[in-house]
């Protein structure tokens, strides 16, 4: 598992695997291909809130 991970990365031109996690949550409505997610309704990927904390 290790090994995919790290040609992810690579392939990615990144040097983290955070840095990977942060890219996919960006472009996850544009890899998304399930027509039921909410992102494709309001945008943002699930588990992302639009709201400021206050």
């Amino acid at each position: 598992m290790k090994a995919h991970i790290a040609r992810i990365v690579e392939k990615l031109e990144q040097q983290t695997r955070l840095q990977v996690a942060v890219l996919a949550a960006l472009a996850h409505e544009q890899l998304c291909s399930d027509p039921r997610c909410e992102c494709h309704e309001t945008g943002v990927p699930p588990g992302f809130s639009v709201t400021a904390a206050a």
